[in-house]
């Protein structure tokens, strides 16, 4: 399998970023619904901190993988139409927005908190903006409305990795998959 991604196909590299950035970001999905329910204890806090030191990790992955995107052309679309190469960008394009503004939002809003944001990777999250509620409420509502935002866009993403599959039965699910190489 190439490293690099071809005309036809994504590279090792690529998938890579894929799917370990959706597997984060699925899980950081479901835990952050399932965390603001939680009472207050030990566990709480723990799981917290747990969800900041993946969702500081998605910051850093997308980041790299961004770079990567610039390095190395996506291979070319497989669909004719015309809208749904649209629908394909504006998907694209707002999930890498996302998945920039949800770990940002999550960083702002623990910043404003005043408390110290330790991370399991053995140090705190610096403070970007000083302690602030009403920043911190406003950037909670944010995080709240991109996690949102954003597992519509997975769902679409994945609704529409399906369609390829299954419906129009071509190979854009395929390319992606990790230990494929297809490169026809």
């Amino acid at each position: 399998m190439a490293v690099k991604n071809t005309k036809n196909t994504w590279g090792s590299i690529a998938k890579s970023f894929h799917w370990i950035i959706a597997l984060l970001v699925i899980g950081l999905l479901g835990v952050g619904l399932y965390m603001g329910g939680m009472e207050n204890s030990p566990l709480k806090f723990q799981v917290y901190t747990v969800h900041k030191s993946l969702g500081f990790l998605v910051l850093w992955l997308v980041a790299l993988r961004l770079v990567w995107k610039f390095y190395t052309r996506a291979p070319d679309l497989i669909s004719a139409h015309k809208w749904e190469r649209a629908l394909a960008h504006g998907t694209h394009f707002l999930l890498y927005v996302c998945l920039i503004l949800q770990p940002l939002s999550g960083w702002i809003m623990s910043s404003a908190s005043g408390r110290a944001s330790p991370l399991i990777y053995g140090f705190d999250l610096p403070q970007i903006v000083d302690p602030d509620l009403s920043i911190g409420g406003l950037f909670h509502d944010i995080h709240e409305i991109t996690g949102y935002v954003l597992l519509a866009l997975v769902s679409l993403h994945f609704a529409g990795a399906l369609k390829h599959h299954f419906i129009d039965r071509d190979e854009t699910l395929r390319r992606m998959l990790p230990f494929t190489n297809n490169n026809k």
